[in-house]
């Protein structure tokens, strides 16, 4: 949890328990299909349940990390804006253009 946003967390922690009892429910769903006859079903859930499970343990925490990184090291700057509905199409679309193209956020 270190190096994430406050705000963040509670999300993180909910997705590490879903993630973790992913993984578990794999592990035991993989020990269960290849115990005496292999039983490909079981095999298969158990394979991809251990999958999602190390990316929502591992990788997802690392993005929440770099993501907050970011933001924190990113300042608002002022500029305008126009927005304005798409005239020619049947949708409720919404674009916007930047006005002051010439003023860019340091990245």
């Amino acid at each position: 949890m270190l190096g994430v946003h406050p705000e963040l967390r509670k999300y993180i922690i909910a997705e590490f328990t879903v993630s973790a009892a992913f993984a578990l429910a794999g592990i035991v769903s993989l020990i269960y299909g290849v115990w005496g006859a292999v039983q490909w079903p079981f095999v298969i859930f158990g394979v991809s349940g251990i999958l999602s499970g190390f990316l929502g343990i591992v990788v997802v925490p690392r993005w929440y990390r770099r993501s907050t990184r970011v933001v924190s090291a990113l300042t608002p700057v002022d500029g305008n804006i126009r927005i304005e509905i798409e005239s020619d199409a049947d949708s409720a679309s919404i674009y916007a253009t930047v006005m002051d193209a010439g003023v860019t956020a340091p990245i």
